[in-house]
């Protein structure tokens, strides 16, 4: 009766949480091996040129990622569901090659612009840049699929791969920055090609599914395109501002306490990805649902502050102990967010991208401007202040909508 309760599929998304904690698992080690092999300065540029890719890739989704899972949710046809993957996989592959050039044209910049320098790694990497595009495509489809195993085996085996490949880096005594982000990028193409065979997309048709899917992201998929670029500048702008105001160590700290704060929201993330194709057919959000999601992501802040000083310097190093206040701070700051999760969700589910559109941009516009402000004043702690800050707002101005709208 657990498992049936209206909305949920309790079983799916405790598999696909299981799968998160994983991942969060290997994320430590790898963390700390990145820690261990590298400089501090070294772990800066690291993160730094990830954040980079992953910002700069969010433009080039043009509101095809979401207008694809949300078309995939509503069509009963398993047919003609894996036509609109074949022709959404098509598009991307097309985008992805675009992401690859402008990447390239970047890199022969980017040292003048920002103080920690990673144009050389822009330069010899270029190529692998796409790959974390197809990821974030085949990432977001999945859902609408409800394919929660592969989505499972997608959150996990990418960073199963380059932690198995950093353990050679070691036992070869080659590990290097270079080679560290070379076995990331390698890693995550090699299992997002993998998946997508999986799928078993078809290629029929295409006209037919670029027209439905060309529909959806005028009246729904281009809404979220913008909500989703404002939603990157939460995910990586407080990173590149710090890159821009303070120096690589103070990037380092902040790139520690974000990773082991983050997590935080993945319970309602999978709670809701599993209830995504349910939430497209739903008219509210059942309650239990949002209690459900709220009891996991108190209960785990309350274990990360009291454990924080325990988690930065026995876990990691003493060397990192200006990351406590920053992770204290965030570890709420993810809390607050996970709250706002279900709405975000239900309201893509029902195609109300407009309301997504306002609310994300209203909010980020505040991080941004709380981010220039505080950072070259208190640095991390600033950048940190500012999240908690605006993910109160992004769940009060959800709470508040969809008490207006979903009432009835």
């Amino acid at each position: 009766m657990f498992d049936k309760i209206k909305g949920l599929n309790l079983r799916k998304t405790f598999f696909l949480y299981s799968a998160m904690l994983f991942n969060v698992l290997l994320g430590y080690v790898i963390t700390k091996l990145n820690t261990e092999y590298l400089t501090l300065t070294e772990f800066g540029m690291y993160n730094l040129f990830i954040n980079t890719i992953l910002f700069i890739g969010v433009f080039f989704s043009l509101g095809l990622f979401e207008s694809t899972s949300r078309r995939i949710a509503v069509e009963p046809d398993k047919e003609r569901s894996r036509e609109l993957f074949g022709t959404s996989l098509v598009i991307t592959l097309l985008l992805g090659f675009a992401l690859n050039l402008l990447i390239l044209a970047l890199s022969f910049f980017f040292d003048t612009i920002f103080e920690v320098n990673i144009g050389f790694l822009l330069v010899m990497l270029w190529p692998l840049a796409f790959g974390i595009l197809l990821q974030n495509m085949l990432h977001i489809t999945l859902r609408g699929f409800n394919f929660t195993g592969l989505l499972s085996l997608l959150t996990m085996a990418p960073r199963f791969c380059y932690l198995l490949a950093l353990i050679a880096l070691i036992i070869g005594s080659i590990y290097t920055l270079y080679n560290a982000l070379l076995s990331y990028l390698i890693a995550i193409l090699f299992i997002t090609l993998m998946i997508s065979a999986l799928v078993r997309p078809r290629f029929s048709q295409m006209g037919r599914g670029y027209r439905a899917l060309l529909n959806e992201i005028k009246n729904f998929g281009f809404h979220l395109y913008f909500a989703n670029i404002f939603s990157s500048i939460s995910l990586h702008a407080d990173k590149l501002i710090l890159a821009y105001f303070l120096d690589a160590r103070q990037l380092a700290y902040y790139s520690l306490a974000y990773t082991l704060t983050a997590p935080l929201q993945y319970f309602s993330h999978a709670l809701t990805t599993s209830a995504y194709k349910n939430f497209a057919h739903y008219q509210r959000i059942p309650k239990r649902h949002l209690a459900i999601n709220a009891l996991v992501a108190f209960s785990g802040a309350v274990v990360l502050v009291f454990h924080s000083e325990f988690i930065i310097i026995h876990l990691f190093s003493r060397e990192f102990a200006p990351s406590i206040p920053v992770f204290m701070i965030l570890t709420i700051a993810f809390a607050v967010s996970a709250l706002s999760v279900p709405y975000t969700m239900f309201f893509k589910a029902q195609g109300r991208g407009k309301d997504v559109r306002n609310i994300t941009i209203t909010v980020q516009i505040i991080l941004l401007l709380m981010n220039i402000i505080l950072v070259p004043r208190i640095g991390i702690v600033g950048a940190a202040i500012a999240a908690l800050t605006s993910y109160l707002l992004d769940y009060a101005l959800y709470w508040i909508v969809y008490r207006r709208v979903f009432r009835k």
